[in-house]
């Protein structure tokens, strides 16, 4: 799921590999936002844990409050 980048795009113009891409070739490289959101990176988490461990059931609770996303 995906795009060719653009410097590929900018290959397949310059050497007459494509035809009907009118591109400037001369152009700064366009930024992809969903390319950006896809490279994210997160820390990973800690081997150790370095919080208060819970004593009784439901005394903490975890949850995931995000999503789901539109693509």
């Amino acid at each position: 799921l995906g795009h060719v980048g653009y410097t590929a795009i900018k290959k397949m113009t310059s050497e007459n590999m494509a035809t009907g891409m009118p591109i400037d070739l001369s152009s700064p490289t366009p930024v992809c936002q969903f390319c950006i959101l896809g490279k994210q990176t997160k820390t990973p988490i800690p081997k150790e844990w370095c919080g208060e461990r819970a004593t009784r059931v439901l005394e903490k609770v975890h949850a995931d409050l995000m999503g789901p996303e539109v693509v």
